[in-house]
């Protein structure tokens, strides 16, 4: 008999085997769940805590659902509110911008050193005075002299002039580079004849 069983092991394939192997296992857990069955109704006061266990589970997968679900409404609102500050932090950056006071250049033609206090003009109504004994507005120089006055004018129309011509040389210059890319651009075109 035991020479048959060998036999049968032998022909038998390897899924076959992992099956069987399968099947003893799947009996043993049956056995096992009967033997719990049995305690258990022959025990009523197993059941019953098993009973509230369930119902405890239940209570908890409820409360998890539901924290879940608020969670879930907070990151939502989370992020709404991340948006919101970007804006208003975005906002109240361009505002500090535009809030910056410049201070007023003090005229080129005014010496700053010690002796000038003489040439400076006294700070008009309603202007504060700052420690160095400026105001805080522009304001001109008071000359007595009318030949220096007239020489000051003359310098400026010249310094005016100057960089007039040399902004204006500057845009010629910018003004004949683009000109030319356009004009290469349009020659590039197909069905467009060359200027002239």
């Amino acid at each position: 008999m035991a020479i048959e069983d060998n036999d049968e092991h032998v022909q038998a394939t390897p899924r076959e085997i992992e099956l069987q192997v399968q099947l003893d296992a799947l009996q043993s857990q049956v056995t096992e769940l009967f033997r719990a069955r049995e305690t258990t109704t022959k025990n009523p006061e197993l059941l019953s805590q098993i009973q509230n266990l369930k119902e405890t589970l239940g209570e908890h997968s409820e409360e998890l659902e539901q924290s879940a679900e608020k969670l879930n409404q907070l990151e939502a609102k989370n992020i709404i509110l991340q948006d919101e500050n970007q804006d208003l932090h975005t906002t109240g950056t361009k505002r500090c911008r535009f809030r910056m006071r410049v201070r007023p250049m003090q005229p080129l033609n005014t010496p700053t050193d010690g002796g000038d206090e003489a040439r400076r003009s006294q700070p008009q109504d309603g202007e504060k005075e700052t420690g160095d004994g400026t105001a805080k507005r522009a304001r001109t120089c008071t000359r007595e002299d009318s030949d220096s006055e007239m020489e000051d004018k003359e310098e400026t129309i010249e310094a005016a002039k100057a960089l007039k011509s040399t902004v204006t040389a500057y845009l010629e210059q910018v003004f004949s580079e683009k000109f030319d890319v356009i004009q290469s651009m349009v020659e590039s075109l197909p069905g467009v004849a060359p200027p002239i």
